[in-house]
């Protein structure tokens, strides 16, 4: 784990179909990236109706990972790197795991492009249950381009402005 990075631990992320806790869960899967992947985590974020609590026991959940060493890496070439991560998950309660993976340069840049409804989702609504601070700064970046009116949640989804 990288200094001064925080692990986020009780957090109720709801019951999967066969009764069982979520959190068990994703509390693995965060170890198992911590253990086992060749990429650097750098946050660990759930989030879609398991962060907001509107969840249902066959509700997916929705995970954003920010892991150095992935830029400019296929999607198959980051899989075939997590090969490790994927076994152990497999061995732990089902949780409909959805990984989102970003590089921290692709987060950044696609928070000022407003590009990405992923990351304003959870921006918006994630709990962060890893962060070793590069989620921190995002946040803070979220919430002033929210204070400028850069970037409003809507009904439907975003409604995203251009820098005057």
């Amino acid at each position: 784990m990288a200094r001064g990075a925080r692990v986020r631990g009780g957090t109720k992320f709801g019951l999967n179909g066969r009764g069982e806790p979520v959190d068990e869960a994703l509390r693995g899967f965060l170890k198992l990236l911590l253990e086992k992947s060749p990429f650097r985590l750098r946050a660990f974020v759930v989030f879609g109706s398991r962060a907001r609590g509107d969840w249902k026991p066959w509700s997916d959940t929705d995970v954003l990972l920010v892991m150095d060493g992935v830029q400019g890496k296929s999607m198959q070439e980051v899989v075939g790197g997590l090969r490790e991560v994927w076994e152990g998950l497999s061995l732990l309660p089902p949780a409909g795991i959805e990984p989102r993976i970003f590089a921290p340069e692709e987060a950044l840049e696609l928070l000022h492009k407003r590009a990405s409804l992923t990351i304003l989702d959870a921006l918006e609504d994630g709990i962060a249950l890893y962060d070793d601070g590069f989620w921190a700064g995002l946040k803070r970046e979220f919430e002033r381009m929210k204070e400028e009116g850069l970037v409003r949640r809507t009904r439907g989804g975003w409604e995203v402005r251009k820098p005057r």
